[in-house]
């Protein structure tokens, strides 16, 4: 285990349990909690339970163990996650099965792997992971999580299990539909798809202590697979900041014969520097180039900003680049996204190497650059259509 990340620490923590008749778990499980957070975060936290109620004295036991306690006739589970959110009081969320199934001796797990992480995930699906179930259920699950992580593409193994911790403003950016069990993989893949950063810790998933399941395994697996496909979607759009990284015709076009033949060339010429390309195979092949963004799409610069070995930078749209001249031997931009291309173009001319190479990723509408483009940077060596879009080559002469 690690420290517990200082964001989680000064933050503090709601520990969110959707209950339905949990009345008898929750007095072995409320104080388990409160021991766990004491020693973590002495005061900094608060438990919110959130029901619909029955007579089996919930509210009464809420009380007992000094638990927040907000009854609503006829919640179901997505509507109690929802509800939970607004009324949370700390910067985090840490959702947790009622049942027992979820142990609090990972609570320090989880707040330590928040520091890189703004959903942590406890996964039945990584190395030192277990899953105490019947082996159908642990064949379904796996199964149905599997197809989730393909379907969804997000990289996490267990997109439905509801032990997580969230960094609350996640939700001022999400927008929640799901009315049933299958929120687990909406919340976790709208975050995402907004360039939340995630993470995955091990845990030892349990037998409730008492009573029995609420989950309708039909019902339940068909919910997850409806949801999956309006989410399939979703992170299929070319505003998802790694839409580049996976899209058919960004990878057709950087690995035709010709440009990787031309791009070989180049890419052997450091330094280099790439601007506004986003999450393209040419950024995510090559480490060591400076990534240089446009801080326009929030969602894209938290997804690059995820990679510790990426060489980030960030400059206004029409701001002189930050580099003194002719640094780069090459440079590579994306000037479909730029609202100001001619001064940005004077800036590339001034940061290039005299004898350095050019590539300008530019619709296809352009049979050549805008008139003071063209006067800046004549004619391209080659050129490239893809789709929508062309590649322009310049190789300059000193």
């Amino acid at each position: 285990m690690g420290t517990i990340s200082p964001r989680v620490r000064l933050g503090g923590v709601s520990v969110l349990l959707p209950t339905k008749r949990e009345a008898a778990n929750l007095r072995h499980l409320l104080p388990r909690i409160h021991g766990q957070l004491r020693s973590i975060l002495d005061d900094n936290y608060e438990i919110l339970v959130v029901d619909d109620p029955s007579d089996d004295g919930t509210e009464s036991v809420c009380h007992a163990h000094n638990a927040r306690y907000i009854g609503e006739t006829g919640l179901g589970f997505a509507a109690a996650l929802r509800r939970g959110f607004r009324e949370s009081r700390k910067a985090w969320v840490l959702t947790m099965d009622a049942d027992g199934s979820h142990d609090p001796q990972y609570f320090p797990h989880l707040m330590a792997a928040a520091e890189h992480a703004d959903i942590v995930i406890c996964s039945r699906y990584l190395p030192r992971s277990s899953q105490r179930s019947s082996w159908f259920r642990r064949f379904t699950s796996r199964l149905l999580n599997t197809w989730l992580k393909w379907r969804c593409r997000v990289p996490i193994n267990d997109l439905s299990g509801g032990f997580k911790l969230y960094w609350r403003p996640i939700f001022d950016e999400i927008q929640i539909l799901s009315q049933g069990f299958e929120v687990q993989v909406e919340i976790t893949t709208r975050a995402f798809a907004r360039g939340f950063r995630l993470c995955e810790i091990p845990f030892c998933y349990k037998p409730r202590l008492e009573g029995r399941s609420k989950a309708a395994m039909i019902r339940y697996g068909l919910a997850f697979f409806r949801r999956a496909e309006q989410l399939h979607r979703l992170r299929s759009g070319s505003d998802n900041p790694d839409y580049q990284e996976h899209a058919g015709l960004w990878r057709k076009i950087f690995h035709q014969p010709q440009v990787v033949t031309c791009l070989d060339r180049i890419l052997d010429t450091q330094p280099i520097l790439t601007i506004a390309l986003g999450s393209a195979p040419l950024v995510l092949e090559n480490p060591r180039a400076i990534c240089l963004e446009i801080p326009q799409h929030i969602p894209v610069l938290r997804y690059l900003s995820a990679d510790p070995h990426r060489r980030l930078l960030l400059a206004p749209d029409g701001a002189p680049l930050p580099f003194p001249s002719r640094t780069f031997n090459s440079i590579i931009c994306d000037l479909s996204a730029i609202s100001d291309p001619v001064s940005l173009c004077r800036e590339i001319l001034r940061v290039a190497s005299p004898s350095g190479n050019l590539v300008f990723i530019t619709p296809c509408s352009f049979t050549h650059l805008p008139g003071p483009l063209q006067e800046l940077l004549g004619d391209p060596t080659d050129t490239f259509s893809f789709g929508s879009h062309q590649l322009l080559f310049y190789q300059r002469s000193s």
